[in-house]
This record gives structure tokens, C-alpha cells and sequence, in this order.
């Protein structure tokens, strides 16, 4: 669904009549362009291409063509390439100053020329921009370009051209911001209430991706360290009840006397991406810090070391991914499109991140965009841009990542005037659940700026994911363990990301996106994990799973299973998803050079006792090739299949018997 807009002049976005539009696709030529050294891509002629950026009605834009001298009395011009059609309608959009063209010239595919508009002497229509609708004859040619002349000494102050259109027929063109499909679905904005707002400024809100905790910033509260004019991260629980309990100032070390804000926080709540760079000598700087919880506690925010990272904008947003490999920023670059793009920097080997990669032009427009958040499907992104039709000077749009290049999105869409407001809308942070969006309004507020949340429609939330969490503890002892927590999508054979447990109590928390089975463990010095998965192929709505993670210690006699090989049924090839399993136990070998184990392979009771026991050898058969393949001497293992013999658990379910079907390994030798 879309909504339309009511103007004076209207255009549609997309055609829902049988008539063809054609935006224009390629700049043939243009008498100048306004260019800033420091923003190459505002004003320029290329930014008359495609669809509009703007409307409703607004100001001055950069995201149009505006020639390079105000009040020529030469004529200023620019000549436009369309997919060829025979047309009808032709529609200039036009964004500040309206009413300057004079002449407009069209061309068929032999390059022929046709005046087919002239005005020698226009005037001002309205300083708001105006989509104005040219009806001609239909043309018997096939118009390939136009060149459109602007008399703009006769109307004074700076000319914009927005887009240009041409049509097959004379239907009237509408204005329709591409906006959800049941926006209106969004329920009435709730403020969270004076436990968590107050008579100041509350900001940029982080729900964690439990929902259990909300960070925010405080800005002129008395309540802040040092001068209480600056900012300072808070914090409020939800409790079982599901109430929000009263706001506390997280304190030093990510609080100080200067300005300080929390803007991501882990799955696993075990790290927190801060705004500035914390540096040695107290003081701040441009860019962002992490701070990593040490026995319950935070510990002094260190600086990212971000390649060739600047800032040349006095402000700039980030966010953390969840996997904690993938950084979000809005920063203002040299190569980029407009004041402050969409960058993502990857983090390496070295714990350093990479040089920021401008995300694109589906996304970054000549304008400024603010506020992303990536959704816990690592795919829903949520941004804030003031270079697209919006029902304010700033909206908050969603787009989808089409690939890993991170430079591929769908088509940004408004999430609609329920949650957009004619002001500036930015800020949203979404839990796991997709359930809700908090943000950030001026209106209805108890004092000035308040936290506010909404249900989502649901066209509008990410894809569901799992949140799975637990405890890591010792397999034989039960106590807590803190450890890395690494998960991997088995389907692509790819790691997603890490985390970590709390060190007091051995909790753990991990995202999973919906499409792949996933396999995670714990890894920690003196222990082999038994690694889980999850397959999540099918999963159509949030879904919470609570599982313990155990690490069985390394020592001689210790059976380990290894969760994640995998055969075709009554098969014993290895299956791809077995890959990562099997290099985690070469790995154990190769560190350990005086170890020795059996390889034990095990089936369900489904089928003859004997074909069982064939197969379950030739599986464990499987995984010693595999090993002597890679380096391990075959003197350092012994296969044993066991068929039905030794099941796990009952084979009265088809859950159980996968369960039993199995390879594990036993440490005879360290």
C-alpha cells in the first residue's frame, strides 16, 4: 500500500495505471553545476536522474540539479537519456524556485530534435517544489532524451531539478511515499513514564536485544557526572512483571566529566559500544570506544582502531552489530554522496576494523543520513534520511540487505505517519523480538525530549530470529564457566560471530537468524566443548530457547560427542555442514601432539542390528579418514562402531533417535 499525498501538482512513484513512465536514467549533457569541493555529489547534475528525492512540498535541497550561477541571463540547461517510449505527459519536478523553465526540447532515437515547449519570459509559481505536469500530443517517435532550458534570470534565487519523467499517456501523475502496507496497524505511541523519562532531555535509546534492559542519554540532568549541562548513559530494567524500574546512571568508567552515551549493546550484554574515543590522558575524541563487563563490572572504554577512520561532521552515529563483527556508522567522508552517508567497517584478525565501506547509493542520498540500526535478522535495517519523500524534514526509513557485499539494498520505505511525525524523526532501536520500536519524541512528552515505543506492524519487522541462552558450565562439577561462545552457520560454513559468559554465573546470550542450522560452543583454556546446534530453516516467528552449554575437561578418559557431523541418512559420507565439527577436532590434535583417541560411531534402532553395525563403523571409519587426510598419524587413532548398542537416550521418538545417532570420541591417551 501507499499513501498519497495531496499538492497542487502530483507525481506517482510507481505506475498503477497501463501508461509507462520512464525517469530519467543518464546525464547527455548540462550548462553548469553548483559543486562544494568538500560534498562533490550535492546539487550536481546527476541528481536530477531517477525518481524524486523529495516531496512533500519542501525547501532548498541537494538532492537536485541547481546550475552553478543564481540569476544567469544566459540560459542554463540540461539534457536528460530515458529508456525510449512514445510520450504523452512529460513531468518535470522542480524543488526550490519553481516556475524558471523556459524551453523544452525533445529527441528520437536518430537524435532529431523537437520543441515542443517555449516560455521566453516565466515567472515564479512557488519557492516549494512543484511536480508540473506537460501534456502534449502523443508522440508517433520514440523519445530517447530531453533538453530542458531555465530562463532563471527571470526568476530569481537558486533553480532546482529534482526529476524528470516522461509518460505514454496523459493520465495525471500522482505523489505516493512508498510507505508499509499496514502502517496503520501501529498502535497509539506509549512514554515510558517518569521512571525513565524526566523534566530534561532523555536520547538515543538502546533496548537490548532481551528487552530486559533500555540504555539511554541523559542530557542537563542533575543526576549526571561532572557538569550537568552535558550527557551521560543511563540505564532501566524491566522486571518479571514486565515494568520498567526507575533509571540509574551507570556510573564510571563509561561515565566522566565530559559527554558520554551508550549506542550498542551485545546479545550476550557483555560489551558496550560508546560514543567518543576514550583517550589515555582523559580527554575525548572523535569516534568510538568499548568498554567489556570484568567480573560484573566495566572496564575502561578503549578506542576502535578503525583504518583511515575521520569524521569531517561535527556529529556521527554508530551501532554495533549483534554478531560483534560488523560495525554501522554515519560519518561524513570525501568520497561519499552528501554531508553523512551509511558506512559498514568489518572487524579483522588483529581486532582492528576495516576502512569504512560507503554502503551505497540504494540506501545514501545527497542529503544526510543519521541513526542506523541493524535488526537482529542482520539483514532489517532501520535508518533515518533526509534525502527521501517523507511526511517531515526527516524520516525514519527500512531496507533490506540483498547480499554479503553490504553495498545491496531493497528500496527504502517510509515506516508511515503513525510512527513518522512532521519533525525529525531518528534514533529507533528494536529488541530481538521485533515486537517493539523505541525512539525518541518531543510530543505528549513529560518535559522535553521523552522515550517513547510502539508496537510494529508486523510488515515492518525484521525477519524473526531465535535468542538462545543458558548457562556454560563445567560438564562434570556444574559450575559456571566464563568463555567465548563462537556460533557458525553450518549451511554456509561460515562464522556469524562470537560472545561471552558472565564470569560469575556462566550466563550467555546469542542471536540466530531464521534460514541455516546454526552450531555454537563454548571455548575456554583446559576444555573441549560439546557443540550444539540448532536448525532454524523453517522458523516463521521469534521463538526463545533456554540450553546449558557444557565443557568437559580434557583429561584421559573423557568421552566427548561431537554434536555437529553429519551423514546422510543410513549413509556414512560427511556432509558439508560437518566441516567446521571436524576441523575443531584436528585442531584439538594438533595441539595436543601426544594425544590419542577412539573414534566411536553409533546409530538408532531403526533397521537390522547388523546393517547398524556396519554403518556405524564405516561412519567412525569416515571421521578417521578424514583425520589422517589432514596430517594425524594413524597411530594416534582407533575407530570402534557400536550400532545400536549404547544409545543416549530411548529411541521411542524420531528427536531421540537423531540424538543416538552419533560419533563421539574418547581421550584414551594425554
Amino acid at each position: 500500500m501507499k499513501i498519497q499525498i495531496s499538492l497542487f501538482f502530483t507525481l506517482i512513484f510507481s505506475c498503477i495505471s497501463l501508461s509507462q513512465t520512464e525517469w530519467a536514467k543518464e546525464i547527455i549533457g548540462f550548462s553548469s553545476e553548483k559543486i562544494d569541493a568538500n560534498f562533490p555529489g550535492q546539487y550536481a547534475a546527476k541528481q536530477a536522474l531517477g525518481k524524486p528525492s523529495i516531496m512533500p512540498p519542501q525547501f532548498n535541497t541537494p538532492c537536485s540539479w541547481s546550475p552553478a550561477i543564481e540569476d544567469n541571463v544566459e540560459k542554463e540547461w540540461i539534457h536528460l537519456a530515458f529508456n525510449p517510449i512514445k510520450t504523452q505527459q512529460i513531468s518535470i519536478v522542480e524543488s526550490y524556485n519553481t516556475g524558471s523553465v523556459s524551453s523544452i526540447w525533445l529527441y528520437d532515437t536518430n537524435n532529431k530534435e523537437y520543441l515542443v515547449y517555449s516560455n521566453q519570459t516565466p515567472t515564479l509559481i512557488t519557492k516549494e517544489a512543484r511536480v508540473w505536469n506537460y501534456q502534449i500530443e502523443l508522440t508517433p517517435y520514440l523519445v530517447a532524451s530531453m533538453k530542458i532550458e531555465l530562463n532563471t534570470g527571470a526568476v530569481l534565487g537558486e533553480n532546482q531539478i529534482d526529476a524528470v519523467a516522461i509518460s505514454s499517456t496523459a493520465i495525471p501523475i500522482e505523489v505516493l511515499i512508498n510507505t508499509s502496507p499496514d502502517f496503520l496497524t501501529t498502535d497509539k505511541p506509549q512514554n515510558l513514564g517518569a521512571s525513565v523519562n524526566s523534566t530534561t532531555d532523555e536520547l538515543c535509546p538502546v533496548i537490548s536485544p532481551d528487552g530486559k534492559n533500555l540504555y539511554f542519554i541523559r542530557q542537563g540532568h542533575p543526576g549526571n557526572l561532572g557538569d550537568v549541562s552535558y550527557q551521560d548513559a543511563w540505564l532501566s530494567k524491566f522486571d518479571e512483571n514486565n515494568d520498567i524500574l526507575e533509571a540509574i546512571n551507570i556510573g564510571a568508567p563509561i561515565n566522566n566529566t565530559d559527554n558520554n552515551g551508550l549506542v550498542s549493546i551485545t546479545p550476550d550484554g557483555q560489551k558496550a559500544l560508546l560514543l567518543n574515543a576514550y583517550l589515555a590522558d582523559g580527554t575525548m575524541g572523535k569516534g568510538v570506544s568499548m568498554s567489556e563487563k570484568i567480573n560484573g563490572e566495566w572496564s575502561t572504554p578503549i578506542p576502535l582502531s578503525i583504518e583511515d577512520f575521520y569524521n569531517d561532521n561535527i556529529y556521527g552515529e554508530y551501532f554495533l552489530v549483534n554478531s560483534g563483527n560488523v560495525l554501522l556508522m554515519t560519518v561524513q567522508r570525501k568520497e561519499e554522496e552528501g554531508s553523512k552517508d551509511l558506512y559498514v567497517s568489518f572487524l579483522q584478525n588483529d581486532n582492528s576494523w576495516s576502512k569504512p565501506l560507503n554502503m551505497g547509493l540504494d540506501l545514501n542520498t545527497a542529503h544526510s543520513e543519521t541513526s542506523p540500526f541493524l535488526a537482529a535478522d542482520g539483514v532489517t535495517l532501520y535508518f533515518s534520511s533526509k534525502g527521501r519523500p517523507c511526511f517531515g524534514g526527516t524520516d525514519m526509513f527500512v531496507s533490506k540487505r540483498l547480499d554479503d557485499s553490504w553495498t545491496k539494498w531493497s528500496e527504502p520505505q517510509n515506516l508511515g505517519p503513525s510512527l513518522n511525525t512532521p519533525s525529525f524523526d531518528a534514533y529507533y532501536s528494536i529488541p530481538a523480538s521485533g515486537e517493539y520500536a523505541y525512539y525518541v519524541s518531543y510530543q505528549n512528552s513529560i518535559g522535553a525530549a521523552d522515550i517513547f515505543r510502539t508496537k510494529l506492524p508486523k510488515a515492518l519487522r525484521p525477519n524473526p530470529v531465535a535468542l538462545i541462552r543458558g548457562r556454560v558450565i563445567d560438564a562434570e562439577t556444574g559450575l559456571p564457566l566464563g568463555s567465548k561462545i563462537d556460533y557458525e552457520n553450518l549451511t554456509k560454513n561460515k562464522n556469524e560471530g562470537s560472545a561471552k559468559s558472565d564470569g560469575k554465573n556462566g550466563q550467555y546470550s546469542i542471536i540466530l537468524p531464521t534460514g541455516s542450522i546454526y552450531g555454537f560452543l563454548g571455548i575456554a583454556d583446559g576444555y573441549f566443548a560439546v557443540s550444539e546446534n540448532l536448525d532454524l530453516s523453517n522458523l516463521t516467528e521469534y521463538k526463545e530457547i533456554v540450553q546449558d552449554i557444557k565443557l568437559f575437561p580434557i583429561k584421559k578418559g573423557q568421552t566427548i560427542r561431537l554434536n555437529n557431523i553429519f551423514f546422510e541418512t543410513n549413509k556414512y559420507v560427511l556432509r558439508n555442514e560437518s566441516k567446521s565439527e571436524l576441523a575443531r577436532l584436528l585442531k584439538l590434535l594438533k595441539e595436543n601432539p601426544t594425544m590419542k583417541i577412539e573414534i566411536q560411531g553409533h546409530t538408532d534402532d531403526v533397521g537390522a542390528d547388523a546393517d547398524n553395525l556396519i554403518l556405524s563403523k564405516n561412519r567412525s571409519k569416515a571421521v578417521f579418514d578424514y583425520l589422517i587426510k589432514n596430517g594425524i598419524m594413524s597411530t594416534r587413532l582407533i575407530t570402534k562402531g557400536f550400532g545400536e548398542l549404547k544409545p543416549i537416550v530411548s529411541n521411542t521418538t524420531s528427536e531421540n533417535r537423531q540424538l543416538n545417532r552419533r560419533v563421539d570420541f574418547v581421550i584414551t591417551e594425554l
